[in-house]
């Protein structure tokens, strides 16, 4: 009835022979707008004890152009199995995704059943996890094994050489010189290697951890939640579109200003600082920004040192300043790294 009378998208299973309401799905309708506009990438997390029946709870979050995050849907599953997740998943991807193209990543913990639910959903999406969850359950293994304060530091090190790696070819290295280091801990190394070779959902779990209420109540915070959400990217698009930093008032950034998010912006100003260095070589570059976030690189930015940055540089998806609905977004330009 709450979803109804707020117009919110919803859809609930019952268990077999039984009006008993087994799992639920919901989503606001404006986030619906957001994820049509930002499909790209989207993070999946499960919480616990939010409600006296003890019910999971499916977060699933998406990512705007102004690096602001936002809830795009909710489940409460009746059990975490392979079977329920994927449920969910359809009805997000059926009833949500009006466009084709589908996910290109999709971040989660190690939970192994949504996992298995997203490779049968999302076929052709990356699936990655998590550094958040990652860096938690390492940290946990180190002070479990690794007694020495000095010994810890120098273990630590190694592994954030590993997690920062922005090169494939050095991605190898990283990996032995930490197993060289961790030679006197084998338990520790063989846990990395076999187990792994979530900050968007903190706010939600501060609000909800332990709580006893009912579906209700639950459903009443989190819609504060999101309406908290919708105004602050609401801010950030208003920001982008008419506040000017003297930074971006100069001839490079003529045709970008007012037109992309100014997150890109800064991201664009922060990698124009690498030209100098680069110049035009790509393997010096390393390309990382374009191939990541569809924002011309180093080697990129080096041809428009005395000109103007055309618009047809940067993805699509960061000139989407508004709460639009798919058919109103430009879908010309997709993120593929299939040129490179």
């Amino acid at each position: 009835m709450l979803l109804d009378r707020d117009n919110y998208l919803h859809w609930s299973t019952c268990h077999e022979s039984s009006n008993i309401v087994s799992d639920i799905f919901w989503t606001h309708p404006y986030a619906v707008k957001l994820l049509n506009a930002f499909n790209i990438v989207f993070l999946m997390d499960t919480t616990y004890k939010t409600n006296k029946y003890r019910l999971p709870l499916l977060e699933i979050v998406g990512v705007t152009c102004t690096c602001l995050s936002f809830s795009v849907g909710f489940a409460f599953l009746s059990s975490e199995k392979e079977k329920n997740f994927i449920w969910a998943l359809q009805k997000f991807r059926g009833s949500l995704l009006i466009s084709h193209v589908g996910p290109e990543v999709i971040v989660c913990d190690r939970d192994l059943a949504l996992m298995n639910a997203i490779n049968i959903v999302f076929p052709k999406a990356r699936n990655l996890l998590c550094r958040f969850h990652i860096n938690k359950n390492v940290k946990a293994k180190f002070k479990m094994l690794v007694d020495s304060v000095e010994a810890w530091e120098v273990v630590m090190d190694s592994w954030r050489t590993i997690i920062d790696c922005t090169y494939i070819a050095k991605f190898d290295e990283f990996v032995k010189s930490f197993e060289t280091i961790c030679s006197p801990w084998p338990l520790l190394v063989e846990y990395v290697k076999n187990t792994w070779v979530e900050l968007a959902h903190w706010s939600l779990k501060r609000i909800l951890q332990n709580s006893m209420g009912d579906l209700c109540s639950c459903w009443d915070a989190i819609k504060h939640v999101i309406i908290l959400q919708h105004n602050e990217i609401k801010a950030s698009f208003e920001m982008s579109l008419h506040v000017i930093g003297h930074t971006f008032n100069v001839q490079l950034y003529k045709m970008l200003v007012g037109f992309v998010s100014k997150h890109a912006l800064i991201l664009i100003a922060e990698e124009f600082d690498r030209v100098n260095d680069v110049g035009f070589d790509s393997e010096c570059c390393g390309c990382v920004l374009r191939w990541t976030h569809g924002l011309p690189c180093a080697c990129q930015l080096a041809r428009y040192v005395m000109g103007v940055i055309p618009l047809n540089e940067v993805h699509v998806m960061w000139t989407r300043l508004s709460f639009s609905d798919l058919s109103e977004c430009d879908s010309s330009s997709e993120l593929s790294i299939q040129q490179e």
